[in-house]
């Protein structure tokens, strides 16, 4: 009789746990990814954990997110994919947040994103919060250019089942998303 090698229930456990791990440990430094056509407004879920809208700004257009009451401060930022097209683009956002509306801080910063592996420039990096009621964020293109464009909102790394089964799917999002306009 041949041997032949077959895995315990324990030992497929273990690799099994030990996959998730890897998924799991790669996906602690990046930000939920959401992928939304228009210009809002668009609500932003539990603000807190972080959270990236893939979203493509077209000439003139200005695009709102709306962010709930914080009780403690977040970061918000723009970003823009680091190429030609990207590096055009003048991006400007304002928070209203507590009736005050205040322009947030812009920036020209490179950025490589190892999850995706996309070379971004942050345009926009500020905090908001803690206010009393919820946030309005307008984003625009200062030169009326059309291109993509990431909001990220958040800082504390979660992810569900969902989150993950979606990630079957990404590449070919972000794909689609930084083939742009």
């Amino acid at each position: 009789r041949r041997y032949v090698p077959t895995m315990t229930n324990s030992r497929l456990l273990t690799v099994v746990i030990a996959l998730l791990s890897l998924v799991l440990t790669s996906l602690g430094w990046a930000h939920q990814p959401r992928f939304y056509e228009g210009i809002g407004p668009f609500e932003v879920e539990d603000p807190t954990i972080s959270k990236a809208y893939y979203m493509t700004i077209y000439n003139g257009e200005i695009h709102t997110f709306i962010i709930p009451a914080l009780e403690r401060t977040i970061p918000v930022q723009v970003l823009v994919l680091d190429d030609e097209l990207g590096r055009s683009l003048e991006m400007f956002a304002t928070a209203t947040c507590n009736a005050e509306k205040k322009q947030l801080s812009r920036v020209d910063q490179p950025f490589y994103e190892p999850y995706s592996k996309i070379e971004h420039r942050y345009r926009v990096v500020d905090a908001i919060g803690p206010t009393d009621g919820p946030c309005v964020i307008e984003i625009e293109e200062l030169a009326k250019r059309a291109g993509p464009y990431v909001f990220s909102v958040g800082d504390e790394e979660r992810f569900g089942i969902n989150d993950i089964l979606g990630m079957v799917n990404l590449g070919r999002k972000l794909n689609a998303w930084k083939a742009g306009p």
